[in-house]
C-alpha cells in the first residue's frame, strides 16, 4: 500500500495532466483519464457516462467559455488501487474572469498501473 503522502503525491501528478489536458481543450485526452465505466456527476445535469460522453461535456464547457481550470487538492486518501481526492475548483473565461467556483470530489482507480478517474462530482459554490 502507498504512503499517504506518496499517494497524494501521484493524485496530485495526475491531476496536473488533468488540468493541462483540460486548459489544452484535449478532450480525447481528458476521456481517456477516466475509467471505461466512469461516471461524471456534473451539477444541474444527468449523469454523464462513456468515452464520447465526457468528450462532449468537457467540449459543452469550452464553447460556454469556460476554458481554463485550477484545481487545490485538499485531502487524498486511499488504498493501492483505490483513492478518493477532495478540492476546490475555479473556471475562468478566455478573458481571464473567473466564471465559477465550487468543490469536487474524485474516486481515483488504479488500472495497469495508472491512476484513472472513476466517478468525479463536482459543484459550485455559488447561489442558484
Amino acid at each position: 500500500m502507498p504512503s499517504p503522502d506518496n499517494l497524494k503525491e501521484e493524485i496530485v501528478a495526475r491531476e496536473a495532466i488533468f488540468v493541462d489536458f483540460y486548459n489544452g481543450q484535449n478532450a480525447n485526452q481528458l476521456a481517456d483519464m477516466y475509467t471505461v465505466t466512469a461516471e461524471i456527476l456534473p451539477q444541474n445535469l444527468p449523469v454523464t457516462a462513456g468515452s464520447e460522453a465526457i468528450r462532449a461535456m468537457f467540449r459543452s464547457f469550452w464553447d460556454a467559455d469556460l476554458v481554463e481550470i485550477a484545481l487545490v487538492t485538499r485531502e487524498v486518501t486511499g488504498t493501492a488501487e483505490w483513492a478518493y481526492e477532495v478540492g476546490t475548483y475555479v473556471l475562468r473565461s478566455s478573458k481571464g474572469v473567473q466564471e465559477d467556483e465550487g468543490k469536487y470530489l474524485v474516486i481515483w482507480q488504479k488500472v495497469n498501473g495508472k491512476w484513472k478517474l472513476h466517478r468525479d462530482i463536482f459543484n459550485t459554490d455559488r447561489p442558484a
